[in-house]
């Protein structure tokens, strides 16, 4: 008797925990689609009037760093591109005095081109060796 007993209240109990579950399951799906509907419906087409971050960066598929913009220690802005073995490429920017410039660099890191505008409004373009070196030179 006693072993009946305790089958139909462990069936009881089963039964119990999977309604227990079911409903565990339609309260979450009922909190997913209230937060879509507040986060995403609620907002309509609205647009930001402004983003503010220190830093942006973009990755490709795997996770290595491709574009970052970000603003240097000094508070000159720089966009800088990267290949796939994680190189800065190219760079631009525009220093703390005020001058854009516009760097390519080989595979190795080094600079090999540069042009920028002057803060006399003056422009130079310049090729670099491997070793960093300017070799070339022209400036108007």
């Amino acid at each position: 008797m006693e072993n009946r007993e305790y089958e139909s209240i462990t069936r009881r109990l089963e039964r119990l925990e999977a309604e227990g579950r079911r409903w565990k399951v339609l309260a979450g799906a009922s909190l997913a689609a209230l937060c879509l509907l507040l986060f995403v419906g609620a907002g309509g087409r609205k647009m930001a009037d402004e983003i503010q971050v220190r830093k942006i960066v973009i990755v490709d598929d795997v996770g290595e760093t491709r574009i970052a913009l970000r603003t240097k220690d000094d508070g000159s802005p720089m966009l800088r591109l990267y290949d796939e073995g994680k190189k800065g490429r190219l760079s631009l920017n525009v220093g703390a005095n005020g001058e854009p410039g516009m760097w390519l660099y080989d595979e190795d890191g080094s600079v090999r081109f540069g042009v920028k505008v002057k803060v006399d409004g003056t422009t130079q373009l310049q090729f670099y060796n491997e070793e960093g070196n300017i070799t070339w030179e022209a400036k108007r």
